[in-house]
């Protein structure tokens, strides 16, 4: 049997059951399904995003571009990131089923246009032909962000705490292995080159209509059968945490064998490219694609059949009065305002009834009926003053619904700020973070875009091009999955920090991303054969996938779930924008064209051959990462009070405890 509901009737039937609720509900649905869905088209993002390195050289040769042409192409694609708020938001006003189907239905034809313009399918004049790719690339990016926006904002508004990080971070795994995967079963069907040049490199340029299928088949098909309908944060409430440790090793085992074929796939190319057996290239070999597809896909769709995690009696009486929310507003929006303040108001008899327990014996536990329905009405108050008390969704442990507001005669409750993007941009933290991510984004996208390039001017084997393509993604998407886990556990850690507490605040890995950001440039700038420049891209994979699930969960922890679509994209986006437009785009490119123009070895006047190509592009991104520690400290002081955690209790200040109190 499928496990993805709760079946609340067969539970005890306590004082802290549901039996305490007079409604009408028998079964809560889990989150599994929606895990299902998002975490299938979480690696469809990645696997065009990145991968231009792929065939950006096939681009080059078949529509005689040069290289400051073929820059722009590339930046152009991540420059639309600047625009990226804009699915987030869609994705917060309409929910992240409609925005996973039609972002990956609208992918996919852009893909396809793509081919069709970089095979000269549909002929386009040399002069319109860089516009035209640019346009189509900003189109891909768009529409891969309505999909990213979706599927953070469903894990962060389904997933409680301690599930919450390891989620993230496997998401953040299949989007970062999303490239090596592609490239592998492409690889695996592409075949070896024919005798004709031009044949041979529209066989490189097949890979996107490779990706345009898989948009469609794991991204909009699993989104519109799976996800809720609806937006904002009332879609995803009343819905049970279900995800166990046994969900993510499974989860975990398979990004491990995916990466195992990636890499074991990349490094058979190196040997047979150094004894020469390689010839015109692999065979097509479709059990390797195959094997690709089942390591990538089967863990995910087993998620609903393993059993689901068993509440607590305190966690039924949440979806108890989380279903009577529900019912009540008939799947309606939340529609509170983005204050932060919370509410004060004459104490509710609700009140005086937990603060003066009844004569006859009975706890305030016992009335929860009562209890939601009197929190429920208070929400709906709250909703007409234009004030916000707190969200609906409930705080970070498994989704409990939202405290009373604050009244005269009770302590008021932790309340965490729901931000939109203008108020979340007024906080100097937002804005240390936009550096922070800017250029530790900028520091990976070097790579990613240029590795093509790098291999050619350091005289190396080719096939290392796409040999360390695969291996930063592997490096990234182990990375990606590591710190979301090793974060959640951390803020459990005994580890003294600011303000008296203990626990590692999740801020604090942006410094050592930022310092192995800075070593792995630091390498590729002394790099003069394989196996240095390998080490650099493996190690610059590793800090660049460590910024993307603290991105996610910095995000939502510092400034709310209810916008975190727009909040997330904007920095997904924007920072990757940025970092990309002035690293990867004018810093790499002044750099290699000016030493075309000195000379050197340069065959011709387009490709730059020598150590000197990329060496200061390193020595400047490496002291840029450098500079990200000073920031990504002062985030971690200004968040110290949402980090702290209290030593006996070992929850997070800030955020509201299992018993409703104010850690």
């Amino acid at each position: 049997m499928v496990a993805t509901d709760f079946d609340m009737s067969n539970r005890k039937n306590d004082s802290n059951t549901v039996a305490d609720c007079d409604i009408p509900v028998h079964t809560f649905p889990t989150n599994l399904p929606l895990l299902t869905a998002v975490l299938m088209a979480a690696g469809t993002t990645g696997g065009t995003t990145y991968a231009f390195g792929l065939f950006g050289a096939a681009l080059k040769a078949n529509l005689h571009l040069q290289q400051s042409e073929l820059d722009t192409i590339s930046a152009a694609t991540f420059c639309a990131g600047l625009l990226s708020w804009a699915p987030g938001m869609f994705v917060d006003r309409f929910g992240a089923r409609l925005a996973i189907t039609i972002g990956g239905l609208s992918g996919a034809c852009s893909l396809l246009l793509y081919w069709a313009v970089a095979t000269e399918r549909f002929p386009v004049s040399r002069e319109w032909a860089v516009a035209a790719l640019s346009a189509l690339g900003v189109w891909v990016y768009v529409s891969s962000a309505a999909v990213t926006g979706s599927v953070f904002k469903v894990i962060v508004g389904t997933c409680g705490g301690g599930t919450k990080g390891s989620a993230v971070g496997a998401a953040k795994g299949y989007v970062g292995l999303g490239t090596g995967a592609y490239a592998t079963i492409f690889a695996a069907l592409r075949g070896p080159d024919g005798p004709d040049r031009k044949s041979n490199l529209n066989k490189d340029l097949n890979f996107l209509p490779m990706c345009a299928f898989f948009a469609v088949a794991v991204a909009s098909l699993p989104a519109a059968c799976l996800l809720p309908r609806g937006g904002g944060l009332g879609a995803l409430s009343g819905r049970v945490d279900g995800a166990t440790p046994c969900h993510f090793r499974v989860l975990f085992t398979g990004l491990f064998g995916l990466g195992a074929v990636v890499v074991g796939r990349s490094l058979l190319e190196l040997r047979q490219e150094d004894s020469g057996s390689g010839g015109d290239g692999p065979d097509r070999n479709i059990w390797v694609a195959a094997l690709v597809v089942l390591l990538w896909f089967g863990p995910i769709m087993t998620l609903p059949c393993i059993p689901p995690a068993v509440a607590t009696a305190n966690d039924q009486r949440e979806d108890c009065e989380e279903g009577v929310s529900l019912l009540l507003r008939n799947g309606e929006d939340d529609g509170v305002s983005d204050s932060a303040m919370a509410v004060e108001r004459p104490t509710t008899e609700a009140d005086q009834t937990s603060e003066n327990p009844p004569d006859d014996g009975s706890t305030p536990q016992s009335t929860a009926a009562v209890a939601a329905n009197v929190s429920i009405h208070q929400r709906m108050e709250e909703e007409d003053t234009g004030l916000l008390a707190s969200d609906d969704d409930g705080d970070d442990e498994g989704g409990a619904p939202a405290a009373p507001a604050a009244t005269k005669h009770s302590t008021p409750p932790c309340v965490l700020p729901q931000l939109n993007l203008r108020q979340m941009l007024s906080q100097t933290s937002a804005w240390a973070m936009f550096f922070t991510f800017s250029v530790l984004g900028g520091s990976g996208t070097i790579m990613t875009n240029n590795v093509g390039q790098m291999v050619e001017a350091l005289g190396l084997p080719p096939s290392t091009a796409s040999a360390a393509l695969a291996l930063f993604s592997v490096a990234q998407a182990g990375s990606r999955v590591a710190t979301g886990a090793v974060s959640e556990a951390a803020a459990s850690w005994d580890v003294r920090c600011w303000g008296g507490g203990t626990g590692v605040p999740r801020p604090a890995f942006l410094v050592a991303a930022s310092l192995a950001a800075a070593a792995s440039h630091a390498l590729l700038a002394m790099a003069t054969g394989r196996v240095i420049f390998i080490v650099g891209v493996v190690l610059s994979g590793a800090a660049f996938g460590m910024i993307w699930p603290l991105m996610v969960l910095i995000t939502e922890e510092c400034f709310g779930k209810k916008h975190h679509g727009a909040n997330y994209m904007f920095y997904d986006g924007s920072a990757s924008a940025v970092g990309t437009l002035l690293l990867s785009k004018f810093l790499a490119q002044w750099v290699y064209e000016g030493h075309i123009q000195e000379g050197g070895d340069s065959e011709n006047d387009t490709t730059c051959v020598g150590e000197e190509c990329f060496r200061l592009s390193h020595i400047i991104v490496s002291l840029l990462a450098l500079s990200c520690v000073v920031p990504s400290v002062a985030v971690m002081y200004n968040t110290r009070h949402i980090y702290q955690r209290d030593d006996a209790k070992r929850e997070p200040v800030g955020i509201q405890t299992s018993n409703g109190t104010c850690a």
